[in-house]
């Protein structure tokens, strides 16, 4: 039996499997950052898209309404 072949494809899976691994190490590492980076901001308020739409329709009736009493613009 020849080993050449064998050898080869066992290195080529070593170091395929190397680089996966790095990959999923880096992935990991973003993944992590972004959580980081959500906490920080947790102050800030994340709304939906219903909410956004409620305020500024109530933004655009009180604007319209004060531009109504103090005259066309």
């Amino acid at each position: 039996m020849n080993k050449r072949p064998f050898l080869f494809g066992l290195g080529v899976g070593i170091i395929i499997g190397a680089l996966l691994l790095q990959l999923m190490i880096v992935g990991e590492r973003q993944a992590s950052g972004l959580d980081s980076f959500q906490k920080e901001d947790a102050g800030e308020k994340l709304y939906t898209q219903s909410e956004l739409d409620e305020q500024l329709d109530s933004e655009r009736e009180k604007l319209q309404a004060q531009q109504g009493s103090s005259g066309s613009v």
